[in-house]
């Protein structure tokens, strides 16, 4: 999981990423923000451009994305899912 993506997410701000590793499973394209296909740098242009100039989106999918963060990864949800993890491969 893409720890910096998750803390621009707890900071409100809305995410232009690729998608690679596990970005895809926090970065939802018009919800979080825009996923974009790696090797394509004139869309992740583009979508930078247009969220710039769309401040009502910026912060719709910063508000989204610290929801998501906020439910999903905070810190008690985290240790019981690494503490879960743990006791399954000890078994």
């Amino acid at each position: 999981m893409p720890l910096a993506i998750l803390e621009a997410m707890c900071a409100k701000k809305p995410i232009v990423a690729t998608n690679v590793g596990g970005v895809g499973e926090v970065v939802k394209t018009d919800i979080t923000g825009k996923l974009i296909e790696s090797s394509n740098t004139e869309k992740i242009v583009q979508a930078i451009l247009e969220l710039l100039s769309n401040r009502k989106k910026m912060v719709e999918y910063g508000e989204n994305g610290y929801r998501l963060v906020s439910e999903n990864f905070s810190i008690s949800k985290t240790v019981t899912s690494y503490a879960n993890l743990y006791t399954q491969l000890m078994c």
